[in-house]
């Protein structure tokens, strides 16, 4: 099974990239869902990690597919900064959504 990343920042990208985990940036609502339909696509892929930026630019769309679809399964992470303050507790929301301590 693969786990996939779609942030807002590249900051989150790098730092999940160290402990294997692959991903792009997105800052628009259709790079965004194109991004996921494509991910969707590759049977391999079981997790799709979003940050909480990117799901607020398309919640319905998030919301829907968690709804209807039984994989990939669509995890919302921490963004890395919030009003200016690093967010310590990215690396835990990881490991508590695939149950492996990174």
């Amino acid at each position: 099974m693969k786990v996939r990343l779609i942030s807002d920042s590249n900051d989150t990208l790098i730092g999940l990239r160290l402990v294997g985990i692959e991903g792009t940036i997105a800052a628009e609502k259709e790079e965004i869902i194109n991004e996921f339909r494509k991910l969707s696509e590759d049977k391999e892929v079981g997790l799709v990690l979003i940050t909480e930026k990117v799901n607020a630019l398309c919640e319905d769309f998030f919301t829907e597919r968690k709804l209807s679809q039984s994989r990939p399964l669509i995890t919302v992470i921490p963004s890395y900064k919030t009003d200016g303050v690093a967010q310590s507790s990215i690396m835990k929301c990881v490991n508590e959504a695939i149950g492996v301590k990174m």
